[in-house]
């Protein structure tokens, strides 16, 4: 596929490499091409193996795909943004689809959101009653907020 321009390299935020880009430079063909709304390729995405099986290998893209949706859920406000958080909670719930952090060994390195504590919950005094696993602090780290990680379904405490 093709980007209208260098700006929509940066905007998609998926591994060049899994994916690939091309730049439209051809000014007589920009007429049949026009950017990939951003909601669409949301929609392509969540669906994709990347953000549904759990496995390590995705571990790049998986964390690359949720830094820009939570860049695009940043970026809308109101209604606009709880509208946007439903669709996404609605295709994500039951998907293993975020990074955590954890001891025991596990044969997925992501989970589902409702599985999952915040990366700054304090669950220490809960350690006899059993594991709990935290979201990756490597999200803290890629500007995925706690707000974002919420609206996802993850748990507060």
């Amino acid at each position: 596929f093709y980007f209208a321009d260098a700006r929509g390299c940066n905007v998609i935020g998926v591994a060049k490499k899994k994916i690939g880009d091309r730049i439209l430079s051809d000014q007589a063909l920009k007429c049949f091409f026009s950017p990939l709304p951003v909601v669409l390729w949301t929609l392509f995405i969540v669906d994709h193996r990347c953000m549904t099986a759990g496995q390590p290998e995705d571990d790049i893209v998986r964390v690359r795909a949720l830094s820009t949706i939570c860049k695009e859920y940043k970026r809308r406000i109101g209604q606009d943004r709880r509208t946007y958080a439903t669709m996404l909670r609605n295709k994500l719930e039951s998907q293993r689809c975020l990074p955590f952090d954890s001891s025991i060994p596990s044969q997925y390195s992501a989970d589902r959101p409702p599985d999952l504590y915040l990366y700054s919950a304090e669950l220490e005094a809960f350690e006899k009653l059993g594991s709990f696993r935290k979201v990756a602090m490597a999200l803290k780290d890629e500007g995925i907020t706690e707000e974002f990680l919420l609206d996802l379904g993850v748990r507060k405490s």
